[in-house]
């Protein structure tokens, strides 16, 4: 039978529960104000947030029960038991909403590396038994990256995607395609955004395309649709080190492309292309130390496959051009590299300087096709 209540008591009890309510709901969103506003969004997009609101739910249903078990009435007033039982009850639902904040507490602490660490395993579990993917968790690693502060934050999110392009990989149904979303959101995370990624970001990045290419390699998929889109994100992230990082960033990027066109004939002249494409824009940033870095690689590939050709050096042949017209400290580079393969051009420099400009014409780079006119016109 449901309690006699008379309009006393029952203000009495609204008295007393409405502001352990408020204060209880105060203290649920104050724990979840102490996050990012970007780790806010996902906690209210993706968790369940039924389970911040179970105490004030379990405080409303002991205090019903109180008043339905306890409530003194003139026919049955509440014994010295009753009060024990009512005051243990009591305590012990206090004591576990205390033990509930506190642990609620503890995971807010370091929040995003727990989200990370949990949309990565989402992830990893959707690889393990369907082999490609999860694309809402990727978009959410992608959005806290791309959100995230410079350097660790989004650190976090390239170190997980490393790991998911790891797995996918090694997965036996893994066939060469399925990165292209992973491997873009590298590059959002890196240069779309207010928050651009500094150097020890650029450099993870740079570290994870490099081991998704040797894994293609490994499985023979180099000529696989992964592959030309890695090449492809490698080049558009050495572009922005350009004028996002330091010279040492660049060269490692250099060093990953250069890697990439030891890695198989099948993408070598993509690769190729990177470099010259880097070092011409380098030397127009005046950034010599990376100029200079892009044209050695090219000269040590030249080198590896006598004799040099327009066909096969056409790339060498452009950096050259740049340097022959940048001024004169740079043409003298560019008269000592072609000094190291004065005996090495077939059918002759000029020959390959003629052949070059054709080229460069049909693909309209005007730009590098007119410093080559310059070059075969001034040398010797």
């Amino acid at each position: 039978m449901y309690p006699g209540l008379t309009e006393g008591w029952a203000s009495a009890y609204i008295a007393i529960l409405i502001p352990l309510l408020i204060f209880m709901l105060g203290a649920t969103f104050a724990l979840q104000t102490t996050v990012p506003e970007d780790l806010q969004c996902y906690i209210h997009s993706r968790q369940k947030l039924w389970f911040y609101y179970i105490p004030m739910a379990a405080l409303v249903l002991v205090v019903i029960c109180f008043i339905w078990l306890f409530h003194p009435t003139q026919e049955k007033p509440v014994s010295q038991t009753q009060h024990l039982i009512s005051a243990f009850g009591m305590t012990i639902i206090f004591i576990l909403l205390i033990i509930f904040w506190v642990l609620g507490f503890r995971e807010l602490q370091h929040p995003r590396e727990k989200i990370v660490q949990r949309l990565e395993n989402e992830s990893a579990r959707t690889i393990l038994h369907k082999g490609f993917l999860e694309e809402k968790s990727l978009n959410d690693i992608i959005y806290l990256g791309k959100r995230g502060e410079t350097g660790y934050d989004k650190g976090l999110s390239i170190n997980a995607f490393g790991n998911l392009a790891k797995k996918l990989q090694e997965s036996d149904k893994y066939r060469g395609a399925g990165l292209e979303q992973l491997v873009m959101g590298i590059e959002e995370i890196l240069i779309d955004g207010e928050n651009k990624g500094n150097d020890s970001n650029f450099c993870q990045a740079a570290e994870v395309l490099k081991d998704i290419l040797l894994h293609l390699e490994n499985r023979n998929l180099l000529s696989s649709s992964d592959t030309e889109l890695t090449l492809r994100t490698l080049e558009r992230l050495g572009i922005a080190t350009i004028k996002l990082c330091s010279d040492s960033t660049m060269i490692t990027f250099l060093e990953v492309i250069k890697r990439a066109s030891e890695l198989g004939d099948v993408k070598l002249e993509q690769a190729i292309q990177t470099i010259s494409l880097l070092g011409s824009l380098a030397l127009d940033s005046k950034k010599y130390l990376i100029a200079a870095a892009a044209l050695s690689k090219l000269e040590a590939l030249a080198e590896q496959n006598l004799p040099v050709t327009a066909d096969k050096n056409v790339d060498l042949l452009g950096l050259l051009a740049h340097f022959w017209t940048a001024g004169e400290t740079t043409r003298k580079q560019a008269k000592e590299t072609l000094s190291l393969f004065k005996n090495s051009f077939s059918p002759s420099l000029r020959e390959c300087l003629i052949s070059a400009i054709k080229i460069y014409t049909t693909i309209t780079q005007f730009d590098t096709a007119d410093k080559l006119a310059i070059m075969e016109r001034e040398i010797e």
